[in-house]
């Protein structure tokens, strides 16, 4: 099956002087910005320096220029994606990805050149990229359960400043996850800087959306801006909050998501320079967790599998192609 390609464009790009203009049936996908499929016109190529050059093309409608590619930025070999993704979800750091792809790429006889900030850039594209086609997909297997439940990261000092926070406390950013319980599809990872019922009510909102459904239960840990924002968002369906010094494994369930987190990309040890640099690690996690990683309690299946997505995710490469595709015939 040929592969279908999700489009990059860039605004910085030189002009190029080739403007042929060609006959719609030579490319017929459509523009990335307007969804046009006409009066596409030939804009030169792109040289890119590790891989070989590309059609470049030119969108008369909104005057934006794009080039075809599988993978958010076309200047690396998809092979560069796939390693950076996969380490990141191991819990590497940016610098040690960068300088192991190093390695790979020197044992193939292609050196190439890749930094700490390159890297950290394309985990936050990647992230934008592939959870925009998860709001148009349909869970065909409805889970009655729902746990919610939120843990903290510490963020670095630099960020002190641009919060207006103290300088003599630790800055912590919360991620409130929300988890299917039969599919153990893991709907929601949302980045707050308050632990507070504003930040479980966008959590919730976020995941019935995603899920285009509501549960009968909702099972939490007695937080009670957790509790408001379920009765608030979620008036037909029963809370059941129990602390967990009552019962410490009411809802296990999340608990172990956390923990799984934790083994990824949200070490507890690492501190994140940005809030943009960890909502893009929950959910390039998140999207690790619900498409490539296999559960035992699942049968050996993913939870996307197991909510009817059954397209067959093998690595990064199949759900950038499987998210364009999908977002191409939404349009």
């Amino acid at each position: 099956m040929k592969q279908q390609r999700i489009t990059d464009y860039s605004d910085n790009d030189q002009e190029e002087k080739s403007e042929d203009t060609f006959p719609l049936e030579m490319y017929n996908e459509p523009c990335p910005r307007c969804g046009s499929v006409i009066s596409i016109n030939k804009k030169g190529k792109r040289k890119r320096k590790n891989r070989d050059d590309v059609q470049r093309f030119y969108c008369l409608k909104c005057k934006k220029r794009f080039t075809p590619s599988s993978y958010p930025s076309g200047h690396y070999p998809p092979w560069v994606w796939n390693q950076i993704l996969d380490l990141y979800v191991k819990g590497l750091h940016a610098k040690a990805i960068a300088e192991e792809i190093k390695k790979i790429a020197k044992l193939t006889g292609k050196p190439l050149a890749i930094s700490k900030n390159t890297v950290l850039n394309n985990i936050i594209k990647s992230s934008h990229l592939l959870t925009k086609f998860e709001m148009k997909l349909d869970h065909k297997i409805k889970s009655d359960e729902w746990q919610i439940d939120d843990c903290y990261q510490r963020l670095n000092k630099k960020l002190i400043k641009k919060l207006n926070k103290s300088p003599n406390k630790p800055i912590f950013g919360y991620v409130t996850n929300v988890l299917e319980v039969k599919t153990r599809f893991w709907l929601v990872a949302h980045v707050s800087m308050e632990r507070d019922e504003k930040a479980s009510k966008e959590a919730i909102r976020l995941a019935i959306s995603r899920a285009k459904y509501q549960p009968k239960e909702v099972k939490c840990d007695g937080h009670q801006p957790c509790i408001n924002s379920v009765k608030a968002l979620l008036p037909h369906t029963n809370i059941n909050p129990k602390s967990k010094d009552k019962d410490f494994s009411w809802i296990n369930f999340i608990e172990r998501l956390n923990e799984t987190m934790r083994d990824g990309a949200l070490p507890k040890r690492k501190r994140f320079n940005s809030v943009e640099l960890l909502c893009a690690s929950a959910d390039i996690n998140r999207l690790y967790y619900n498409y490539l990683r296999p559960h035992m309690s699942l049968n050996g299946k993913t939870p996307a599998y197991a909510v009817g997505i059954k397209f067959p995710f093998r690595n990064w490469g199949d759900i950038f192609t499987f998210a364009y595709s999908f977002n191409k015939q939404k349009l």
